[in-house]
């Protein structure tokens, strides 16, 4: 629990994923929770337990070669599980793919990268001559 709503933010941009202010902010919009004697960080329980379908590797190799559908991956340099053998395997397993590595952490789509991931994904599906 925290007593003021700017060290829980200010914790926040130190968390698992760092995040800038500004995305620690927008973060806190969403999941900082006022209870009495200060504030408390909530986010779904759910996000955080095991998927009730468990897929092995081999499962999940097996799911990914038989997509033909186009595909865009977008990995942020500063993720913390790029450097997964899983995330640098997973490129090549689709038929149809493209990849592309964008500066940032696992939140950069709040830190400044909102109008390049937005013109990406449009120009991906046909929506922008970019």
């Amino acid at each position: 629990m925290f007593a003021q709503r700017d060290t829980a933010i200010a914790e926040r941009t130190q968390g698992f994923s760092k995040v800038t202010v500004a995305a620690a902010e927008i973060l806190a919009r969403r999941s900082l929770r006022e209870v009495p004697g200060g504030f408390r960080w909530h986010a779904d329980q759910r996000l955080k337990a095991q998927s009730e379908m468990r897929l092995t590797p081999d499962q999940v190799r097996a799911f990914a070669r038989r997509v033909t559908a186009p595909v865009l991956l977008l990995f942020a340099t500063e993720g913390p599980f790029i450097d997964r053998p899983s995330f640098r395997e997973l490129p090549q397993l689709f038929a149809n793919v493209e990849v592309e590595h964008l500066p940032g952490g696992h939140h950069f789509h709040l830190e400044g990268m909102e109008e390049v991931l937005a013109e990406r994904v449009l120009r991906f599906l046909g929506l922008s001559s970019g």
